[in-house]
């Protein structure tokens, strides 16, 4: 189960940063301050925006999470007309915190426009969002087949890629293979299909090596333009707490731009081996998102996105760690010449980092697992 929220304890005014998150009406009923009485009973009722991207998933998440010591609260997804890949898995984590809190602590929660089986709110039924937030209606997770337009939400198992406490990168390599094949099939997106393999494995490899969890879960959508994205999420100790113990990163902000850098790393395996671990996987991931579509990272309490050349970095309370990379696959052909080029640069870069290792792994550097050979 995750941790239990820092604002669960007491219903205590929220800070000036919080009260930016909640919104001036909802940070003075928190506060006690008044009282936001709904037409169904409920003291505070929360209505979804219409469009769930960028972070807006994670505010809406870090509201709820804010108030999850409200005695009594309704969520409204009536409204909810879209959610990318990224955003459906921070809400869905950040509902399961938010319910697993409240039913610790006995309070009441209604939740509205969950029986409709059409539109968005049908689909996230079908992708099992809603059991995986422990909310009893539509698919269980891993139910849904997915096709070549969505994988729905699939969960990866320690124990499916562990073998006596290291991590299995055959294992990795098939797993990733497949679900990058469900949305892409077939020989004519070989292409694609490749870059999105890459990018899952490498994000569950830095999952299970440095996020101390027993499980992660992906999801991934394809749109007819050819763009992709791939959410890829954990519950465990996140970037500051995994890159603590080098003692370089004084804040969650320096630990998560350092963990995007080439060479950085809480660990390191080097040579040739299937273990070999250089710190290179991730920022090979954040720099395809960047140059081809987009980047987004949520770890520690913050998010830091990149989408082109611009850069956000905002405050979060969803626990855990998620990481989004959307692409235009329209150059996905050309993936390992791309992939070549990154990690040449990267190792100019990581020559420049103090701690850094120096040279990419040989799976970091290779675009071909064995199943594509």
């Amino acid at each position: 189960m995750p941790a239990r929220s820092a604002f669960t304890a007491s219903r205590q005014p929220p800070t000036q940063s919080e009260s930016l998150i909640l919104g001036h009406e909802e940070s003075e009923a928190l506060g006690g301050r008044g009282k936001n009485k709904t037409k169904n009973g409920c003291e505070m009722q929360l209505t979804c925006p219409a469009k769930f991207d960028n972070g807006t998933a994670s505010d809406f998440a870090s509201r709820l999470l804010i108030l999850s010591a409200y005695p009594e609260i309704s969520i409204d997804f009536n409204p909810l007309g879209f959610v990318d890949p990224f955003s459906s898995l921070v809400l869905a984590h950040g509902l399961k915190q938010f319910i697993y809190t409240r039913h610790r602590n006995g309070l009441v929660t209604q939740y509205l426009g969950i029986d409709n089986p059409f539109g968005v709110v049908g689909y996230l039924k079908h992708l099992g969002f809603f059991r995986f937030c422990g909310i009893p209606t539509g698919k269980e997770v891993g139910e849904a087949a997915g096709n070549s337009n969505y994988l729905p939400f699939t969960k990866i198992r320690r124990d499916q890629i562990m073998w006596k406490g290291h991590v299995m990168q055959e294992e990795i390599d098939i797993k990733a293979d497949r679900l990058a094949t469900v949305i892409f099939p077939g020989e004519r997106n070989v292409g694609p299909a490749m870059m999105l393999a890459y990018a899952i494995r490498e994000v569950i490899r830095n999952s299970f090596e440095h996020g101390n969890v027993a499980e992660c879960t992906v999801t991934a959508q394809r749109w007819v333009n050819g763009d992709a994205e791939i959410a890829i999420a954990d519950e465990g100790i996140g970037v500051y707490n995994s890159l603590a113990k080098t003692g370089l990163y004084s804040t969650p902000e320096k630990a998560i731009e350092a963990c995007l850098m080439p060479g950085v790393s809480s660990f390191s395996v080097t040579g040739d081996s299937e273990w070999a671990n250089s710190g290179f996987g991730l920022y090979v991931v954040s720099e395809l998102g960047r140059r081809f579509g987009a980047f987004q990272i949520i770890s520690s309490g913050r998010r830091i996105s990149y989408d082109g050349t611009r850069q956000e970095t905002a405050q979060t309370q969803v626990l855990g760690t998620f990481v989004k990379m959307r692409v235009s696959t329209a150059d996905a052909e050309f993936f390992p010449n791309i992939l070549q080029q990154i990690v040449a640069e990267g190792e100019e870069i990581a020559k420049t980092l103090p701690g850094s290792v120096k040279t990419a792994s040989k799976m970091s550097k290779t675009a071909f697992s064995k199943s594509w050979s």
